[in-house]
């Protein structure tokens, strides 16, 4: 789990090679989507549980360029998906470690719990997000009730899911953050109800592979 600063604007991510950091493309500030960029003023912390404190296990990273999909709809969050190019590659500890992704057009069945995690706010009636980080686990949601609640719901390029086995939390993970089935990323957060109620809708990661793979390039 990788804490994202972009020009002050905070948001998750994860480590998905020792230079890349894969995130959602809502997280950088509007007016500021298209190709690639420098990544001026953004910076990427590892290793972290506490925000508040300086933990020894810490990595905070600089960004060397960011690279949002270059075909990110805002208003229907279509392909809502970025990578970060580390300035320097991250060191695999302890609790810094790579999260693995999904084969390619992998369709995410339902049954497996699934868990997010981030520094997010915790309840619907809390404002201040939290310092520690959160997990909670998650159901696959009704794909219906996705599309009935959201328009633009797209199940080949995004995934619903649905009530959290703690059902006075509204957490769903923090923007940007990966949602985790089974040890792999299958989705990254995208967008929901402002309270954070589930359902929410998650990109689905099997649908850019292919993507990702070829904006990363050669290690």
């Amino acid at each position: 789990m990788a804490f994202v600063e972009i020009k002050g604007s905070p948001c998750g991510g994860f480590l998905v090679r020792k230079d890349f950091v894969l995130t959602a493309a809502h997280c950088l500030p509007k007016g500021q989507s298209g190709p690639q960029r420098k990544g001026n003023n953004t910076r990427v912390i590892l290793g972290a549980h506490d925000l508040s404190m300086t933990e020894k296990n810490r990595q905070e990273i600089a960004v060397q360029d960011i690279i949002p999909h270059e075909n990110y709809n805002r208003r229907t969050k279509e392909n809502d998906i970025m990578l970060l190019q580390l300035a320097r590659k991250a060191k695999i500890t302890k609790t810094v470690d790579l999260i693995r992704l999904p084969q390619a057009n992998n369709v995410l069945k339902p049954g497996p719990t699934c868990s997010v995690a981030g520094w997010g706010r915790t309840g619907v009636h809390i404002i201040r997000p939290s310092n520690k980080l959160q997990e909670v686990d998650l159901k696959m949601g009704d794909v219906e009730q996705c599309r009935r609640l959201y328009s633009s719901f797209n199940s080949t390029l995004m995934i619903c899911m649905g009530d959290s086995r703690d059902k006075k939390s509204s957490f769903k993970g923090d923007s940007g953050g990966p949602l985790v089935c089974k040890g792999i990323a299958q989705g990254i957060v995208s967008f929901g109800k402002h309270s954070g109620i589930p359902p929410a809708v998650y990109t689905r990661v099997s649908a850019y592979i292919d993507w990702i793979e070829e904006n990363m390039g050669q290690e």
